[in-house]
């Protein structure tokens, strides 16, 4: 499965790109949503699954698409246990948890 959980973030490429197809956005516009540091090219990486996502990304895909952080993350997490096996579910619900927690205390 192309979005398991890597050890530097998670990855969440399905649904970055849903979101942004859904706003009828090109990879182009999402870049500059996602300011200077981002080009279409990252954008298709972590459309991909080749870019891990780390917290700080996870809040500026989710203030780009006018959602909360905590629901980007939940449902990048949902996203990957489709399909996945019951050994990988319980890092995943862990990972998840430990995530959360950090996203509600900043």
């Amino acid at each position: 499965m192309k979005n398991e959980k890597s050890s530097n973030g998670i990855l969440a490429g399905d649904l970055v790109k849903r979101l942004r197809v859904e706003r009828g956005w090109t990879q182009t516009k999402l870049a500059v949503q996602l300011g200077k540091t981002w080009n279409a090219n990252r954008v298709s990486r972590v459309e991909r699954g080749d870019l891990p996502l780390s917290r700080t990304v996870i809040v500026g895909l989710a203030r780009a698409f006018e959602i909360r952080p905590e629901r980007f993350y939940l449902d990048a997490i949902r996203q990957q246990l489709c399909g996945v096996g019951d050994g990988k579910i319980l890092k995943l619900l862990e990972q998840m948890d430990r995530e959360l927690e950090k996203l509600l205390t900043d």
